[in-house]
C-alpha cells in the first residue's frame, strides 16, 4: 500500500478550487504538494485554456491517446512518489473528463472514457465545491452560463457515487471550508 495521500479537488470554473488549495498550502508546504490535473513528466508546458469550451475536439484516437498518456504519468507519479508521507493536492482530476469532456476536447464515448479512468490511481478524498451556479458564473465567466449550472449537477451526480467525499459551499467563508477539509485530512493521515 502506498504511503502518500491524494486528495482531489473537483467544481466548475470560478467555484475556487485554486484559492482554497493555495489557503490550504499556506498551513503547512511541507507536507501538501500541488499538482494541476495531472502530474506530466514529458512536456513542462502546461499553460490553461482561457476560454475551455471554445477549442476544436481532438479526433478519437487521438482523445484514445491522450488519456493514456495521462494514466502513464500518473503510474510513473505513483512508482516516484510509493513511500512519500507527502499529501498530494490536485487541482482537477481525471475524473474531470469524465464530467467535462468538451474541456478537454475529447471525442471518445463516455462508456470508454469510464473504463480507462478506473486506471488511475484512487483518491482518498474527494473535495467538491458547488454552490449556487449563477454566483459562481459571476466570479469567473470562464465557460457559459447554461453550462455552468449543467456541470455543477453533474459534479454533484458524479461525486455522490463515492465514499470518500466531502461537499462544500463554495460560497461559504474560506477558512471555514479550509478548516473542513483539513479535519478530514487528519483523520487520513492516522
Amino acid at each position: 500500500m502506498r504511503n502518500f495521500k491524494i486528495v482531489i479537488f473537483l467544481g466548475v470554473d470560478g467555484s475556487g478550487k485554486s484559492t482554497l488549495i493555495n489557503s490550504i498550502l499556506k498551513k503547512d508546504r511541507k507536507k501538501f504538494n500541488k499538482i494541476h490535473f495531472v502530474p506530466d513528466y514529458f512536456r513542462k508546458n502546461n499553460k490553461q485554456n482561457i476560454n475551455p469550451h471554445k477549442q476544436i475536439k481532438r479526433g478519437k484516437i487521438f482523445s484514445l491517446l491522450k488519456i493514456l498518456y495521462w494514466l502513464a504519468n500518473y503510474q510513473i507519479f505513483k512508482i516516484l512518489n510509493f513511500n512519500s508521507k507527502k499529501i498530494y493536492i490536485f487541482d482537477r482530476y481525471i475524473y474531470d473528463v469524465l464530467i467535462d469532456p468538451l474541456r478537454y476536447r475529447f471525442s471518445l464515448s463516455k462508456i470508454i472514457i469510464t473504463k480507462i479512468v478506473k486506471f488511475a490511481i484512487k483518491p482518498d478524498l474527494i473535495v467538491l465545491l458547488t454552490g449556487d451556479p449563477k454566483k459562481i458564473y459571476f466570479r469567473k465567466k470562464e465557460i457559459k452560463l447554461n453550462d455552468t449550472i449543467k456541470l455543477n449537477d453533474r459534479y454533484i451526480k458524479f461525486v455522490q457515487k463515492f465514499d470518500v467525499k466531502i461537499i462544500l459551499n463554495c460560497l461559504n467563508k474560506i477558512d471555514s471550508n479550509r478548516d473542513k477539509i483539513l479535519n478530514h485530512i487528519k483523520k487520513l493521515s492516522l
